[in-house]
């Protein structure tokens, strides 16, 4: 089917179009239907409102209706998701897909055309998460032209996903994080670098938090926003999840030292207005390259958190928890990484398993009953 035959572009001069399909007759009167639209902005923003009408008419992509349009004008704007999440999912598009398949039609996108797109990815050395995140993306996006009866199937189920290997993060020792709190002691970020040690937190939750936020009493922190940045703008919001928005213990040392801190406001500020999170990982990286530490990012201080709980034994289900993650699967696939101590005394634990008993022990023990 050709755009002809569904639909028209009617140049209306100054970058005016006047954008018309075809949807069948009416019922009733047996008269034709057609929708039309006048768009500003030149020939792309008309093929995208030409995109959107077909959406809305539920009929079948024509030959010439690009992928770009068809992601920039219909699969964008119909999002209802939070605007960082909208924000990541343009920025793939732009820089990962479209350049590549932007300019093919819906029925161009195959199997094949998607498995070289991967491979000149692969040619761009990016790294295999970076393709993973452009992938999903847009498979989220043909799996809606699916549903919306655009395309028969998704093509990219006949593709192969890259796969990403695990690797443990980098965290803090003990001893290293006990120098990483003495090293921020008086700095402006110490109640930043304590609370995300302590409690796991992500930067845009440590950020957003107020003195308020903490129940000294109790000893516990309320987790209730966070505070975001991109493309300049900085932002708060609730957590994503229900299981993100939780309440978290402090250990005893930090909230002796976070009383000492205490004060009105944000947690973290500069002439009593919050610190940005971009601000935040300049300061701390600033501080570090003063220092003799060894250097790991900021998020990994939350790294940090994880694996030392799990390596001193508290149940998984309860650092799942302390962290905010969705499921325990998360805590698990991220985090759940012995030391070299833990690793030694399993091996130990297994040479009392495998070594027969001590016959004068076992006797010992006989006489005892």
């Amino acid at each position: 089917m050709t755009r002809r035959a569904v639909g028209s572009l009617l140049p209306l001069g100054n970058g005016r179009f006047r954008v018309r399909i075809g949807s069948g007759t009416d019922p009733e009167t047996g008269e034709r239907r057609v929708l039309q639209r006048t768009v500003s902005g030149g020939r792309l923003a008309a093929e995208q409102a030409l995109a959107a009408l077909l959406v809305e008419a539920q009929l079948p992509p024509t030959a010439t209706m690009t992928l770009r349009s068809y992601v920039e004008g219909v699969w964008l704007p119909s999002l209802r998701l939070r605007e960082r999440t909208i924000d990541g999912y343009k920025c793939k598009m732009k820089q990962q897909v479209l350049p590549y398949l932007g300019d093919l039609s819906l029925a161009e996108v195959d199997p094949y055309s998607l498995d070289s797109w991967l491979a000149r990815l692969s040619d761009q050395k990016l790294s295999d998460r970076t393709r993973q995140h452009a992938y999903r993306v847009l498979h989220a996006a043909l799996g809606r032209a699916v549903k919306w009866r655009l395309l028969p199937a998704n093509p990219l189920d006949a593709v192969d996903a890259p796969r990403v290997e695990r690797k443990t993060p980098d965290v803090l020792t003990a001893v290293e994080a006990r120098a990483y709190i003495a090293a921020f002691r008086g700095h402006l970020l110490e109640a930043h670098v304590l609370i995300t040690l302590d409690c796991g937190l992500r930067r845009s939750e440590a950020a957003a938090l107020k003195w308020s936020d903490i129940d000294f009493a109790a000893g516990t922190v309320d987790i209730t926003r966070g505070l975001h940045q991109a493309h300049g703008k900085v932002w708060t919001e609730p957590p994503k999840t229900v299981k993100s928005r939780r309440v978290v213990d402090l250990s005893p040392p930090i909230l002796a030292r976070l009383k000492e801190l205490r004060g009105i406001g944000p947690l973290t500020s500069e002439n009593g207005a919050a610190v940005s999170p971009d601000r935040i990982t300049e300061l701390y990286r600033r501080h570090l390259a003063k220092s003799e530490l060894r250097k790991i990012p900021l998020k990994n201080l939350r790294h940090t958190n994880a694996t030392r709980l799990l390596e001193a034994g508290v149940p998984l289900w309860v650092v799942s928890q302390r962290l905010g993650h969705s499921s325990q699967a998360t805590t698990d696939a991220f985090y759940l990484a012995p030391g070299r101590e833990r690793m030694v005394e399993a091996a130990q634990t297994l040479g009392g398993v495998w070594e027969p008993p001590d016959p004068a022990s076992a006797t010992a023990n006989v006489a005892a009953h």
